[in-house]
C-alpha cells in the first residue's frame, strides 16, 4: 500500500513503469495485479498507454489476470475496450487461488465493466451478451 501511495504522488513518472509491468507476461501475477490496482488510482494518459497494456492481459491464461484487466478497463472507462471486454461475457472460469474476498469470475467483471464504461456500444454489448 505504501508503494501504491508513492506511485499516486507521481503519476506521470510512475505510469510508464506500471505499463511495462502490466504488459510483461513474464512478470509475476501478483506484480501485474498490483500494477493494475495502481493504474486504477492514477488513471491513464491521453494516449491511453495503460489501457493498451491492460488490453493485452485479456488473453492471459490465468482467470485472475483476465478478471483484473477487465475491472481495470472498467475503472478507466476505456471505450476502446468494449468489444474485447464483451468477448468475456461468458468467461465463467473460477478463480480458486484468489486472495481477495469474493469469487467473481471474468464474466461478472465484464458485466460490471461494460456498465461502468456506459457508452451506447458498451450497453448494447451488455444487452446482447446477457440475453437468454
Amino acid at each position: 500500500m505504501e508503494t501504491i501511495a508513492a506511485l499516486v504522488r507521481d503519476p506521470e513518472g510512475s505510469r510508464p513503469v506500471l505499463v511495462n509491468v502490466i504488459g510483461d507476461p513474464t512478470t509475476t501475477i501478483v506484480a501485474r495485479l498490483w500494477a493494475m490496482i495502481a493504474i486504477c488510482h492514477i488513471g491513464d494518459d491521453k494516449d491511453e498507454h495503460a489501457a493498451q497494456a491492460v488490453l493485452g492481459c485479456l488473453s492471459a491464461s490465468e482467470a485472475i489476470v483476465r478478471r483484473s484487466a477487465i475491472e481495470t478497463l472498467g475503472v478507466l472507462k476505456a471505450s476502446s475496450a468494449v468489444a474485447p471486454i464483451a468477448r468475456h461475457l461468458n468467461d465463467e472460469q473460477l478463480i480458486p487461488e484468489a486472495w481477495f474476498d469474493d469469487t467473481s469470475s471474468p464474466a461478472q467483471a465484464a458485466r460490471r465493466a461494460l456498465q461502468s464504461i456506459g457508452t451506447p456500444a458498451a450497453l448494447q454489448a451488455l444487452e446482447k451478451g446477457t440475453r437468454p
